[in-house]
């Protein structure tokens, strides 16, 4: 997680603010904006064109879910693919999110419905008894 990320023509990853643990906004409920920033490896086996899923998800320690975003890709060998190196690809996206309440949350991504990543960071008012 990330308070900005991009990525340019060439694939290259910019983040900034990266490892998010902690929101102190004023007063709640609070609209921000995340960045998850991931980047995913598989082997050559995995290399089958099917359709994948992924999800990415938001919730509150209780369950109550904040956000969700859902996907699907393919994993296919680029011509660019460098054979020395590892194989896979990048997640920028962004996260708006409405965080009503001070407390844990997690954020989770599931590639074909298997945990893959799962983050936690706290939201806590500045302002007392918000």
């Amino acid at each position: 997680m990330a308070n900005a990320a991009s990525v340019d023509p060439t694939g290259l990853v910019s983040v900034l603010g990266a490892f998010v643990e902690v929101i102190t906004p004023p007063q709640l409920p609070t609209r921000i904006q995340l960045w998850l920033v991931a980047r995913m490896s598989y082997e050559e086996g995995d290399l089958d064109e099917s359709m994948h899923t992924f999800t990415i998800r938001v919730d509150h320690q209780d369950g109550e879910p904040v956000a969700r975003i859902d996907g699907g890709a393919r994993f296919v060998e680029s011509p660019n693919t460098d054979p020395d190196l590892p194989s896979g690809f990048q997640i920028v996206l962004p996260l708006a999110l409405e965080l009503r309440r001070g407390g844990l949350y997690f954020a989770q991504l599931l590639i074909d419905g298997e945990e893959m990543w799962r983050g936690p960071f706290k939201v806590r008012p500045t302002l007392p008894g918000m």
